[in-house]
């Protein structure tokens, strides 16, 4: 946006009913505002939290969870919006929506009684993204030959959970 020039004219009666003109130039001023941009993590897991920050350069942030800073910090999911006020008085708005994902539950079955020279299988349900076991193994099952505690670690969503058996 330009600045711009009104002229501005103002034509009336004086008492001896003549009438008069008068006229006057009005410069308006348009000041850009950038649009604020929020930055920060927007999917985290359950437990976790996410610090949300404005773009800097605003005299006021208003967030909509009633917080008044540039930063808030948060574990909820939702959208949150923030509205900045310019030095010129302007006001301009951002989104931010956090997703919260749940931390997988982890059930190991399998046969925790191992006879010598005998192996049995640990697994978990298949489906997440990722498992690493305290032994090895990368898949949602292994199988053992020894007595131990194993501990495996599924991934889903980028949440890891955890689960071990004896």
């Amino acid at each position: 946006m330009a600045n711009t020039t009104y002229t501005s004219r103002v034509v009336y009666t004086n008492c001896d009913g003549t009438n008069q003109t008068t006229s006057d130039n009005i410069n308006v001023n348009i000041t850009n505002v950038a649009d604020p941009t929020i930055s920060g993590a927007t999917t985290i897991c359950a437990g976790q939290t996410t610090t949300l920050t404005a773009a800097a350069g605003f005299s006021q942030y208003n967030w909509s969870s009633g917080q008044n800073s540039q930063s808030i910090t948060t574990g909820t999911s939702g959208t949150y919006t923030v509205t900045v006020t310019a030095a010129n008085g302007c006001t301009r708005t951002a989104q931010a929506t956090l997703a919260v994902n749940p931390i997988p539950v982890v059930n190991i079955s399998g046969n925790t009684a191992i006879c010598p020279g005998v192996s049995t299988a640990l697994s978990v349900p298949s489906g997440a993204a990722a498992y690493q076991w305290s032994q090895g193994g990368n898949a949602n099952s292994i199988n053992v030959t020894s007595a131990g505690i194993y501990t495996v670690t599924v991934t889903q969503n980028g949440c890891p959970g955890t689960a071990s058996i004896a």
